[in-house]
């Protein structure tokens, strides 16, 4: 240390400046590594920021997705009362497709009980097939067994739909 300090007291101008362009040249090096690593940093944050965003978005088309269906059980329902067995036939069809879609197609309701839907759509299939039976004999549907389960099918998407927003 002491022979530097002499080196540089005896020392010419340019010397000085080369040890000066030296010391600038390591301080302007280590921020390059500096920013470089915060730059980084910062790039994996936004990143998972958005993963989250996403997923978060995924569940909200979902919980829309579900509170859609619970709409059309309940339309279904008030086709079958009003004896538009032609119409609850058509909706059953479309509604036990686009449920199915939901459930295969959706990551945000894994980890969730949705056994309960699942095992609907065959009793909601049943119901189909009954209604189209009836219209095909042309016999007087019995709705009654068939609301009770349109009405425990709402329940089951209502159960589900309360989980997804916990999840939240």
């Amino acid at each position: 240390m002491d022979m530097f300090i002499n080196e540089l007291k005896s020392a010419k101008l340019p010397d000085i400046a080369t040890y000066l362009g030296l010391l600038v040249s390591i301080i302007g090096f280590i921020y390059t590594i500096w920013t470089v690593r915060q730059s980084k940093s910062a790039a994996v944050r936004a990143e998972t920021a958005a993963l989250a965003t996403q997923r978060k978005l995924r569940t909200f088309d979902t919980i829309s997705e579900l509170s859609d269906a619970r709409v059309r059980l309940e339309a279904i329902i008030k086709d079958l009362d009003s004896e538009k067995l032609d119409t609850a036939e058509k909706s059953l069809m479309l509604y036990r497709q686009s449920i199915l879609e939901v459930m295969i197609n959706n990551d945000s309701l894994s980890g969730l009980d949705s056994s309960p839907i699942m095992n609907g759509l065959d009793i909601l299939g049943s119901i189909q097939i009954r209604i189209g039976r009836s219209i095909s004999k042309g016999t007087k549907f019995k709705a009654l067994n068939a609301r009770r389960e349109l009405v425990a099918e709402i329940d089951n998407v209502t159960k589900l739909l309360v989980q997804l927003k916990s999840k939240m």
